[in-house]
């Protein structure tokens, strides 16, 4: 009986590093095999679309899971068949539009994942930025196994090994981990959860809040090209450097979370804000791999994330948490899809230097808006 106990304890853990290890792949390193398709409007605008689905998809599993009651079924389920999308890539490696479509509907599905697990530990304490932070932790340490393993066998292999590879391993642990029974906090519930009603009855502070992801994903959407072609980094540098990105943030979101709890969503929204003018301004002064790098490596992104997706914990009950939690995973796929598009148009019409300029200046004033808000 306790081994079973506490077997139960360390499955979701595991989870949620192989949910970072898998959705690092299409994430972190599919900007810079989109370049090759149409140069930085096509990366932009991939991302763009990246997001977007990975915005939308989580919805349509959210409310059965209330339903339901169950978390990790789902998300396990997801894992599986998002791993097996990127195996799939690998037989149209010869096309590339149709590649990058693939592993973008692979990390849409992946994406199902991280809801569920919030929803998962924010339903066991009452601690709702700290348990959020502890999922950030794990998902970090998959991040950064996979920004270091990626990056290896990209640069001295190739994607289709990377591909082929990583796929096998989600495959093979969602099937052993589908054979665990998941214990369900509450009851089944058939209330009328629909998300298409909750995202319409959004408030106007949830709304605020999530805009601020505009700012980041606006020079994001092209961070990878950038980092490539105008810093002359090497795809095995970009794999390093997101390395010690992922680390920062692996051991700081504890701290993130547990001040989420202590100061409020808003004030820690307003610290993670500080960051992207800052960030900005030195690209477009100084631009140098070793700043970029350092400035990089700050996780000042789950200064945004992990206080957003506790707010939506916050706002609701267990039996729902998972449409609230997706639709906040939503308002940021949209906002994210908005600043790559943004970016990608704007860049067809300047240089690097305008629209870094551009990127500070939004990034100053955005915040305003929260900052001003009631």
């Amino acid at each position: 009986m306790q081994e079973q106990k506490s077997l139960s304890k360390f499955v979701p853990i595991i989870l949620y590093v192989i949910y970072g290890l898998l959705i690092t792949y299409p994430l972190i390193f599919i900007g810079i095999y989109a370049y090759s398709l149409n140069g930085i409007l096509a990366t932009a605008l991939i991302y763009a679309a990246s997001a977007f689905s990975m915005g939308i998809t989580p919805i349509f599993i959210a409310p059965i899971s209330d339903k339901t009651g169950y978390r990790l079924r789902y998300a396990i389920t997801s894992l599986l068949i998002g791993s097996t999308m990127l195996l799939l890539s690998t037989f149209f490696e010869d096309n590339r539009i149709i590649t990058i479509l693939i592993l973008i509907l692979a990390s849409a599905i992946l994406q199902i994942g991280q809801p569920l697990f919030v929803s998962y530990e924010t339903e066991r304490s009452k601690q709702m930025g700290s348990s959020v932070g502890k999922v950030f932790l794990y998902i970090n340490l998959g991040y950064f196994i996979g920004s270091i393993l990626f990056g290896f066998i990209i640069y001295y292999l190739s994607f289709r090994v990377t591909s082929i590879s990583i796929s096998l391993l989600g495959i093979l642990i969602s099937i052993i981990f589908l054979f665990f029974k998941e214990e369900r906090i509450y009851n089944p519930n058939y209330h009328d959860i629909n998300i298409i009603k909750l995202f319409k009855a959004t408030s106007k502070i949830t709304l605020i809040y999530s805009m601020l992801v505009f700012a980041p994903a606006f020079v994001y959407s092209i961070v990878p090209v950038y980092y490539v072609t105008v810093l002359k980094g090497s795809v095995l540098d970009w794999g390093l450097v997101n390395a010690l990105s992922t680390l920062a943030g692996m051991i700081t979101s504890p701290y993130i979370g547990n001040l989420v709890d202590r100061l409020g969503t808003k004030r820690v929204l307003l610290i993670g804000s500080i960051y992207y003018p800052a960030y900005y301004a030195t690209l477009l002064i100084y631009p140098d791999l070793i700043i970029f790098a350092i400035f990089y490596a700050m996780p000042f992104w789950l200064f945004i994330w992990i206080p957003l997706f506790s707010h939506s914990a916050l706002i609701s009950e267990k039996f729902d948490r998972a449409t609230y939690v997706s639709n906040m995973n939503l308002l940021i796929g949209l906002f994210r899809t908005l600043g790559g598009i943004v970016a990608g148009i704007l860049l067809s019409f300047v240089d690097i230097t305008a629209f870094l300029l551009f990127a500070t200046i939004i990034s100053i004033a955005i915040p305003l808006i929260l900052l001003f808000s009631k």
